[in-house]
């Protein structure tokens, strides 16, 4: 999978993210290890836009609801 079809995706977090702290997220089947900005942690379950990829961490902003 490349990065430029990782950017953009949305995934689901299994375990929660937070600015202090990396947690996990599930994308295809797959979990990745995660991080954030976000000022609030992301839950599990909350639905995630992965913004960028540092390496094999996955940086990710809180999916808005439209």
């Amino acid at each position: 999978m490349n990065a430029d079809a990782i950017v953009g995706s949305i995934g689901e977090v299994v375990e929660e993210v937070t600015i202090e702290k990396d947690g996990r997220i599930r994308l295809r089947g797959t979990t990745w290890v995660a991080s954030t900005d976000e000022k609030s942690p992301i839950r599990i379950g909350e639905k995630v836009v992965i913004i960028a990829i540092d390496g094999v961490r996955l940086k990710v902003k809180r999916k808005e609801d439209k």
